[in-house]
C-alpha cells in the first residue's frame, strides 16, 4: 500500500505538530498497527531527511529505509562558479537556441498567470509527455491533476513552456511555496530531442524565477535518470538534498531480504549531517 506515490515529489505530516518527535512517532506506531491488522506492505516515499518523521522512521527496527540524493538549484544560478567545460557547454547549448532565432524561428517562454491558462497548458504538457511515452495510460493522471490544479490555482501551480514556432517543445508543471518553487512533471517534443529542449526551458525558468524573487528551484526526484540528470543539470550547479524511503509491515514475499541480509539493516540511511561532503 503505497502513500502518496507518484504524485507528489515529497510528503510529510503537516500542521503546528508536524516537527513534534511524539506526534511523528506516534503516527509511525499507528502505520505499523496497521500492517499488523491488515498484513500489508505500508510504503511512505520521499520524506525529506531533514523532517522529524524522516528520524522517526529511521530509528524504528521496523521500517526498512532507502536515501535518495535530490538536486537543489540555487538561484539565481551562479554561472561563474561552473567549471570551464560547463561554461563551455552551457554556451553550446545557449547558442544552438540563438542560431534558430537568428534563422527566424520564432523561440517563446510563457509562465502560465491564470487558472485557465494552467489547464490549457498542462492539457499540452499531457501530449508531449504521451509522445515521449506513449505505452502509458494517463487517463487517472490527467482527470487527477486536472481537479487539483483547478482547485490550488495559479496562486500554487504554474506551467512553464517553451514553444518553437506553433509548436510547445518543452513543458514543466511546477508547485511554488513562498520564495521556493519545485518542478513536478516535465515533459519535451521528442521529435526536438537533438535541440535540447528541456535544458532551454530550464534555462528560462531559472532565470524567470530569479528575476520574480525565487531562492531555489528544486528538481527533485527529476533526476533520478543518469541520461535526465546530465541533459537537464549539467549546465547547472546543484546541492544534493536527500529524502528517503520507508518500507514496513509483514513483508510480501517479493520484499523479503535475502537469509543473508538482515530484515533491517544495522545501519539508517545518512542524515543530511552524514552526508557525503557536498550534500545539505
Amino acid at each position: 500500500m503505497p502513500l502518496s506515490a507518484p504524485h507528489a515529489e515529497y510528503v510529510g505530516p503537516v500542521g503546528p505538530a508536524a516537527q513534534d518527535p511524539a506526534t511523528v512517532a506516534h503516527f509511525t506506531t499507528h502505520l505499523e498497527q496497521l500492517a499488523d491488522e491488515d498484513g500489508d506492505v505500508i510504503e511512505v516515499t520521499d520524506i525529506p531527511a531533514t523532517r522529524a518523521w524522516s528520524k522517526s522512521l529511521t530509528d524504528s527496527p521496523r521500517w526498512r529505509c532507502e536515501p535518495t540524493p535530490c538536486a537543489n538549484v540555487p538561484l539565481p544560478v551562479a554561472y561563474a562558479a561552473m567549471s570551464r567545460s560547463t561554461r563551455k557547454e552551457h554556451r553550446r547549448r545557449t547558442r544552438d537556441w540563438d542560431n534558430l532565432t537568428a534563422s527566424g524561428r520564432h523561440v517563446a517562454y510563457r509562465r502560465t498567470a491564470t487558472v485557465t491558462e494552467l489547464t490549457t497548458a498542462y492539457a499540452e504538457l499531457l501530449d508531449l509527455h504521451g509522445l515521449r511515452h506513449p505505452h502509458e495510460d494517463q487517463a487517472h493522471t490527467e482527470k487527477t491533476w486536472t481537479a487539483v490544479l483547478q482547485n490550488t490555482g495559479s496562486d500554487t501551480a504554474f506551467i512553464a513552456a517553451l514553444k518553437l514556432d506553433t509548436t510547445t517543445v518543452a513543458a514543466q508543471l511546477c508547485l511554488y511555496r513562498g520564495q521556493r518553487c519545485y518542478s513536478l512533471r516535465p515533459a519535451v517534443h521528442r521529435a526536438h530531442a537533438h535541440l535540447a529542449p528541456g535544458h532551454a526551458l530550464l534555462r528560462h525558468l531559472t532565470e524567470d524565477l530569479s528575476t520574480a524573487g525565487f531562492t531555489h528551484l528544486d528538481l527533485a526526484h527529476n533526476t533520478r535518470s543518469p541520461v535526465h540528470t546530465r541533459t537537464r543539470l549539467r549546465t547547472y550547479r546543484s546541492t544534493a538534498l536527500w529524502s528517503l524511503t520507508g518500507l514496513t509491515g509483514r513483508p510480501h514475499p517479493s520484499h523479503e531480504p535475502p537469509e543473508s541480509s538482515p530484515a533491517a539493516p544495522s545501519g539508517s540511511p545518512r542524515t543530511p549531517a552524514e552526508a557525503p561532503r557536498g550534500c545539505s
